[in-house]
C-alpha cells in the first residue's frame, strides 16, 4: 500500500501525470467517503505531449542495451518492461486513449509484446534482448548518447534529464555480471 499526499496527486492529475492517468481510469475505491476519487477524475487533464516520458524511457533503454552486462538480470528485465510500458502508454495518451492492461499495451507495442504479456519473466535472453533493440529504434528513436558512452555518462545524462529510474537503476543494479545473473551477448 502506497501513501499519497492529496495536494499532489491533485496537481499531478492537472498535470497529466501518468501514473495518476491509471489511477482515475482503473482505480475502484474500496472506501471513500468524501469521493476523492471522483474529485481526482474530474481534476485529470491528459497533456498533448508526453516527450519528456518517452526521452526518459528510451535513454534509459539505450543505456540498459549498451550497459546491462553490469547490471542484475532480473533488474534488466524489469526496466525493459518498464521502459517499453512508459514509451508506449505515453504514445498511446498523447493519442488520447492510454491503455495500462498488458494485453492491450501489447496490441500497440508488438514488437515488444512478449515482453509485456511476459513482464513478470526473470531470464533475460538474446532473443529479447534483440526485440528490445528493434523496439527502441522503431519506437523510441535515437539514442541521446553515442554508443561507447560510458556509465558515468549516462549517468551524468540521467542527472541531467531528472531520470530517477535511471539513476536507480545504476545504483541498484551494479552487479559483476556472472552465474545466473549473466546478461547474454
Amino acid at each position: 500500500m502506497f501513501f499519497y499526499p492529496w495536494e499532489k496527486l491533485i496537481a499531478d492529475a492537472r498535470g497529466g501525470d501518468l501514473f495518476v492517468c491509471h489511477i482515475v481510469r482503473e482505480a475502484r475505491p474500496v472506501f471513500d467517503p468524501l469521493d476523492q476519487l471522483d474529485e481526482l477524475r474530474l481534476q485529470f487533464r491528459l497533456r498533448t505531449s508526453y516527450a519528456r516520458e518517452i526521452a526518459q524511457a528510451r535513454d534509459l533503454g539505450w543505456f540498459l542495451d549498451s550497459h546491462g552486462g553490469a547490471l542484475n538480470a532480473p533488474m534488466v528485465v524489469r526496466r525493459m518492461v518498464w521502459c517499453v510500458r512508459t514509451i508506449t502508454i505515453a504514445q498511446l495518451a498523447e493519442n488520447g486513449r492510454p491503455a495500462f492492461a498488458p494485453t492491450e499495451l501489447a496490441a500497440a507495442a508488438p514488437l515488444a509484446a512478449d515482453l509485456l504479456v511476459n513482464r513478470h519473466q526473470r531470464r533475460l535472453d538474446v532473443a529479447m534482448r534483440q526485440r528490445f533493440r528493434q523496439y527502441l529504434m522503431q519506437e523510441g528513436g535515437s539514442p541521446a548518447l553515442p554508443r561507447e558512452a560510458t556509465l558515468e555518462d549516462y549517468r551524468a545524462l540521467f542527472v541531467r534529464t531528472g531520470n530517477k529510474v535511471g539513476l536507480q537503476t545504476i545504483e541498484r543494479g551494479i552487479q559483476p555480471p556472472e552465474g545466473d545473473n549473466a546478461f547474454y551477448q
